[in-house]
C-alpha cells in the first residue's frame, strides 16, 4: 500500500479548509440576525460531526499498515485531523448551547434538528463552497 491515498486525503482536507475559511468570511461580512447564526451553527455542527466518521474509518483501515506502506507521520497527521474535527464539533455545539439555552443542550437534538435544514441548504452551501474554492484555486495557481 502506498502513501498516495493519505497524501491525497491530506491535500483535499487542506484545500477544503481554505475554502471553508473563505465561506465563513463571506458569511460574516454583513451583520446577521441571531436566528441566522443558529441555523448556520446547526448546519456547521452537522458538518463537523459528519466529518468524524470517515476519518475514524480511514484510520481503522490504514492502521494495520503503519510503517508497511503507510507513513507513521502521515497517519499521525490524520489522527490530528480527527482531533481537530472533534474539537470543532464540540465548540460549535457549546456555542449553540450558549445561544439556545441550557434546556436544549443535547448535540443529538441539535443535529437531528439540523439534518433537514442541512439537506435543504446543502445545495446552496455547496455552491457557495464551490465558488469560494474556485476563487481560491484561481488566486493560488502554481
Amino acid at each position: 500500500m502506498s502513501d498516495r491515498p493519505i497524501a491525497q486525503l491530506t491535500k483535499l482536507a487542506a484545500d477544503f479548509r481554505r475554502a471553508e475559511v473563505q465561506v465563513v468570511r463571506a458569511f460574516f461580512i454583513k451583520p446577521r440576525r441571531a436566528k441566522e447564526h443558529v441555523r448556520w451553527l446547526k448546519a456547521q455542527g452537522f458538518k463537523e460531526y459528519s466529518a468524524i466518521k470517515p476519518i475514524v474509518a480511514a484510520l481503522a483501515a490504514l492502521h494495520a499498515n503503519i510503517d508497511r506502506g503507510i507513513d507513521r507521520h502521515d497517519y499521525t497527521e490524520l489522527t490530528e485531523k480527527l482531533a481537530d474535527e472533534t474539537k470543532h464539533a464540540r465548540l460549535v455545539m457549546d456555542l449553540l448551547q450558549e445561544i439556545c439555552g441550557k434546556e436544549n443542550h443535547s448535540a443529538r437534538s441539535h443535529l437531528a434538528a439540523a439534518r433537514p435544514q442541512a439537506r435543504q441548504g446543502a445545495g446552496k452551501i455547496f455552491q457557495e463552497l464551490c465558488r469560494a474554492f474556485a476563487r481560491f484555486r484561481e488566486n493560488h495557481r502554481p
